[in-house]
């Protein structure tokens, strides 16, 4: 689509009472049929058009970064439709928790270029293009760069571009309410200036499954809304509950990787039978 068009797009969409945000897009709309940006010695990019008028908001791209951890560099480069319209992008973990942004301030609207530096990535990670505000449109360059860990400084404005508060967007994947930590209000470190020791659990530890994903008919991938907050750690044993909290039969499979209030595995068996379970049961190793 050349920029005419989507001036064209952009001018009769905008006359419209009422806007489809996504009447015109691709499935790339929705997290999980992101495009992949492959990384050809450690670069990656990607093109494409977001607008807000046109119904085509929202784009989700994804890298598979190399093993171990990387700093990566993103940048994105806008060709908006008319002056003062803009492209903003959020990234998001494997997890997906919010690890970085890049809004369209006021002052942002000023550049055409949006760049955000991360440090300790690793696995997956997803961009969220869109178009901010209601007339908004814009071609873009999205570039992916992976660095070893220490090769780059961040920047002030990089560490706050990763705390501030995500925009309101429908394609956001919905966070799963989490278990508030245990202990009474105001509990932590005691006066005397001594440190509470980590509390461990002391039976099974039971967890839902938030996503899965086929690996082919005979296994499937698990996110589990359990991580080390709740003392669970990289290789754990687990295994999978039906209905009646009951263990599936040869279900047993180990946590793969942990973050706070998540974690990961590879469970032997079909989509279908982690469809009917929904719940597994977690243990240290013996």
């Amino acid at each position: 689509m050349t920029m005419k068009q989507l001036s064209i797009i952009f001018l009769l969409a905008s006359c419209q009472v009422s806007i489809d945000q996504h009447k015109h897009s691709g499935k790339d709309f929705k997290s999980k049929a992101a495009k992949e940006i492959k990384l050809e010695d450690g670069k990656g990019r990607a093109t494409d058009i977001v607008t807000y008028p046109g119904g085509d908001r929202v784009d989700w791209k994804f890298v598979q970064l190399p093993e171990g951890q990387h700093a990566v560099k993103v940048r994105l480069v806008t060709k908006p439709a008319r002056k003062n319209l803009d492209a903003a992008f959020n990234v998001y973990d494997e997890y997906f928790e919010k690890v970085g942004q890049k809004k369209a301030t006021r002052k942002e609207r000023s550049k055409k270029t949006k760049t955000l530096t991360l440090r300790g990535a690793s696995g997956k990670l997803y961009f969220q293009i869109y178009a901010p505000k209601r007339g908004d449109a814009a071609a873009y360059k999205i570039e992916v760069r992976h660095l070893p860990q220490d090769s780059v400084a961040v920047s002030a404005e990089d560490v706050l571009s990763q705390i501030a508060a995500p925009p309101s967007l429908p394609a956001v994947p919905e966070p799963a309410v989490e278990t508030p930590p245990d202990g009474p209000p105001g509990a932590g470190t005691p006066a005397d200036g001594t440190q509470p020791e980590e509390s461990k659990p002391s039976g099974p530890v039971i967890a839902r499954i938030r996503r899965f994903e086929s690996n082919g008919g005979k296994s499937t991938t698990i996110l589990l809304d359990k991580g080390t907050k709740a003392g669970v750690a990289t290789g754990w044993v687990g295994y999978l509950l039906n209905s009646s909290g009951k263990v599936v039969r040869s279900s047993r499979f180990k946590i793969t990787s942990a973050s706070s209030r998540k974690s990961k595995a590879k469970v032997p068996v079909s989509v279908d039978k982690v469809q009917q379970s929904r719940k597994v049961q977690l243990s240290p190793p013996q």
